[in-house]
Parts: C-alpha cells; sequence; structure tokens
C-alpha cells in the first residue's frame, strides 16, 4: 500500500507496505485491500495468468492504479539472504497447496476509481489480451493504459526475447482492439 500527497521518491519508499496474499476469499482479504490505492505486482512469471490480479477490483475501492511487471527471468546474481529463503519458501508452498477458491472478480463486479493500468512485459499474447478486456470491463473510469516491454535483467543484463509490438503496425492493432474493447475514451501507450 502507499501513503498519498506529494512524496520525494525516498519518502514513497519508506511508505510502501509490503504484504504478501495467500489465495482468501475476497470477503477475508478485503479488510486488508480496503484503502489500497497503488498498487504494484512484480516479478509474475510470464508463463502464470494474469485473471487472478483482477480480485483487487473487488476488495480495493479506491484503488487508482494498478502496475503490473510481467518477467520470466530467474537471475541468480542477486546475493542470496534470509527474505530471498522466506520469500522462495512461501512461493513453494502457494504452488503445491491445493485451493478451490477462484481469484478471479466475478463479471458483475464495477470499479469507480482505477484510472490507470500499466503493464511492463507485455507481450501480443491471449492471456494479456483476455486480461486487458476484463480490467476494462470492470473499471469503468480507466482513463490510461500503458503497454512497457520488459527491458532488460539490472543484475546480469539479460534481455528476453518477446512478442512485444515492435512495428507502428503491431501498435497501431493493438491500440485498436483496445478502443473496440473500451467503453469511454481511453489513451493508450506503447513504450519501451
Amino acid at each position: 500500500m502507499e501513503a498519498t500527497g506529494l512524496l520525494g521518491a525516498s519518502e514513497i519508499e519508506a511508505a510502501v507496505t509490503k504484504i504478501w496474499i495467500q489465495p482468501e476469499p475476497s470477503n477475508l482479504v478485503g479488510p486488508w485491500l480496503k484503502n489500497l490505492l497503488i498498487l504494484y505486482l512484480r516479478h509474475i512469471h510470464g508463463e502464470c495468468e494474469l485473471d487472478w490480479t483482477t480480485f483487487f477490483l473487488e476488495g480495493a475501492p479506491l484503488l487508482k492504479k494498478i502496475y503490473i511487471e510481467v518477467w520470466d527471468h530467474t537471475c541468480w546474481g542477486y546475493e542470496e539472504n534470509e527474505l530471498t529463503k522466506d520469500f522462495m519458501e512461501k512461493c513453494e508452498i502457494l504452488y503445491q497447496k491445493k485451493t478451490d477458491i477462484s481469484w478471479e472478480t466475478p463479471d458483475a463486479v464495477k470499479h469507480y476509481s482505477l484510472k490507470q493500468l500499466i503493464i511492463k512485459g507485455y507481450q501480443m499474447e491471449e492471456k494479456f489480451n483476455r486480461y486487458i478486456k476484463r480490467v476494462l470491463k470492470a473499471a469503468v473510469n480507466l482513463e490510461l493504459i500503458i503497454l512497457l516491454d520488459s527491458g532488460r535483467c539490472e543484475c546480469c543484463k539479460f534481455s528476453p526475447a518477446t512478442r512485444y509490438p515492435r512495428t507502428e503496425e503491431e501498435r497501431i492493432l493493438i491500440k485498436k482492439q483496445i478502443l473496440e474493447w473500451a467503453c469511454s475514451p481511453i489513451k493508450i501507450g506503447i513504450g519501451t
């Protein structure tokens, strides 16, 4: 969760609260998310679906901005520490856990506060398009979608081969598709 107001980069970094959310019904996680304004979801593996993230629209009614970073590169250049080990253990438990809980937002959910959706690591694939459609359907006041390339790994300089829209024709096609899905005017940015 982020603090609001005009803060500098170091103040924002200090104000950020990181939480771990396991698959639970939205009525249980809702109290934790009710004041969430800005959501950063980082290091989502490229093979994972994104639909699960829409439960935030139901649980966080004040949410104004979603930033999703999809990244399928595991870099072993980072120094392993207790936080890294703890995170990896939680991931293993979560992936092994069988659950019947749906993280997807029901089609009838409408979100009135979300203004921006930013996806870093966007690819011209059905799962990304399906996700954007779902967000557009739920977030009735969405004003801006920004689609970014994954970039390079800061540690090892790895640059993944992606299906990011590189040509002007591909970018026009993606913008046209998104505008067809939108119910109201929306700005679309495609950059690196």
